[in-house]
C-alpha cells in the first residue's frame, strides 16, 4: 500500500500518453503525470515517488 507523504517504491501498471498508472496496493492506482515519468521505462519496472494528494 503506498503511503501518503512518503517516497515509495511503486510498479507502473501501464503507460499512456498522460503519464504512467502506478500499483498502489490498496489505495488503488496512482498517476504518475508524463512529465515525471521516466525515460525508456516499461511495466513491471519500479520507480520511486513522492505520493501526496492533489486538491481538487
Amino acid at each position: 500500500m503506498a503511503q501518503i507523504g512518503r517516497i515509495n517504491k511503486l510498479t507502473i501498471k501501464r503507460i499512456r500518453d498522460y503519464g504512467a498508472h502506478l500499483d498502489g496496493g490498496e489505495s488503488g492506482d496512482i498517476l504518475l503525470p508524463k512529465t515525471q515519468v521516466p525515460r525508456k521505462c516499461q511495466p513491471g519496472d519500479e520507480v520511486e515517488v513522492f505520493v501526496y494528494l492533489a486538491g481538487t
